[in-house]
């Protein structure tokens, strides 16, 4: 396929030594080729080749082996397009009616096959051949022909890139909801993630805020006792001291200081007193 590939492009190139050297080897490999089917889509690209060097035996044997394959293989597509090239080859031989009636058939098969790329080429082709006879009627009306399948064909492009754009189109939204679907759910399980956190912090502060508020809660009781106390022994003196005096006796008052005066000896102490 390499070979006849360069051996094409070699010739619009107008490198015709490079072509020939190249359809050589084409035509040397196609032994090669195990299945048939491909066999004679080689043999047919190098016929179509020969056609254009100008070696019409060498093409119309390539171009008709080529086709037994195809109308073998049931390949319809394939077999209007040898038909178009043998019409060609009969037109290169002056044979006008033999060409014409290859142009027919490939016609008829483009149509069945909404093929209207090829159905435009085929009636150019026509138009062609009638012009070359003189024949400008029917020349006219095979130009007229080849206008309305090119306009078909280029319809059917159209509404095939419109289909190939529309599926791009599908697939792209598709993709872009299965995007936004991730980014929600990602989104979704950091904001889950998040709420424990903050959850945690709670329950953290209010254990602290509740530690916090025993030990005030403790520390505050205490020195309300200890108030207390105090307030009770200052009321009881002062009341001593009121009770005296009115009363007009004396009063003795002893202030012992027994922060430094160890449990033991609290009984030695009261003996004393």
């Amino acid at each position: 396929a390499l070979a006849v590939m360069g051996a094409r492009i070699a010739l619009d190139a107008g490198d015709r030594a490079k072509s020939l050297r190249m359809l050589q080897s084409a035509i040397e490999l196609l032994p090669e080729i195990s299945s048939p089917l491909e066999r004679a889509f080689s043999q047919a690209q190098i016929g179509s080749i020969e056609l254009m060097l100008g070696n019409l035996a060498e093409a119309e044997a390539d171009i008709t082996a080529a086709s037994a394959i195809f109308v073998s293989n049931k390949n319809l597509l394939w077999e209007l397009r040898v038909e178009r090239l043998l019409a060609q080859i009969r037109i290169a031989q002056k044979r006008p009616d033999a060409a014409l009636r290859y142009l027919n058939s490939s016609a008829n098969l483009a149509q069945r096959l909404s093929q209207y790329d090829d159905l435009s080429r085929t009636y150019f082709l026509e138009a062609k051949l009638y012009a070359e006879n003189d024949d400008y009627k029917n020349a006219y009306l095979s130009m007229l022909k080849n206008v309305a399948a090119g306009e078909k064909a280029q319809q059917k492009l159209n509404n095939t890139q419109f289909m190939q754009y529309k599926a791009k189109l599908e697939l792209q939204e598709q993709q872009k909801t299965k995007a936004q679907q991730l980014i929600s759910e990602a989104a979704a399980n950091q904001q889950q993630q998040l709420n424990r956190i903050y959850a945690f912090i709670i329950f953290l502060l209010l254990i602290i805020a509740g530690l916090a508020t025993w030990i005030f809660g403790k520390s505050r009781g205490w020195n309300l006792a200890v108030h207390l106390n105090q307030s009770s022994d200052e009321q009881l003196a002062e009341h001593m001291l009121n009770t005296a005096k009115n009363a007009g006796y004396p009063l003795s008052v002893l202030l012992l200081d027994i922060r430094h005066v160890r449990q033991i000896e609290l009984p030695l102490l009261q003996d004393e007193i």
